[in-house]
């Protein structure tokens, strides 16, 4: 399992976090730089995968809108493939 400790300032803009995963995960190389995408490939990865977020991540991603639609698309992609976790 690859271990994950999310930056959250690397999430401040699309650009930031569609680079930043880039650098984090095996993304392909068509990947798009949007949250679809990675919603897509979260869910589809057989990578064994386990971000975790500490509190300040956390308290980061609520009070930063695209963060928290990170967040979101990480708890989605949590919930449908079991390669994928979240630990806090």
């Amino acid at each position: 399992m690859k271990y994950i400790t999310i930056e959250p300032e690397r999430l401040e803009t699309r650009a930031s976090v569609h680079e930043y995963f880039r650098e984090i995960v095996n993304t392909p190389a068509y990947y798009g730089n949007n949250l679809d995408a990675l919603n897509d490939w979260l869910s589809e990865t057989d990578e064994d995968i386990c971000f975790k977020l500490t509190s300040e991540c956390i308290l980061y991603m609520c009070d930063h809108e695209y963060a928290w639609r990170v967040l979101m698309v990480l708890g989605r992609a949590a919930d449908v493939n079991p390669h994928i976790h979240i630990s806090f």
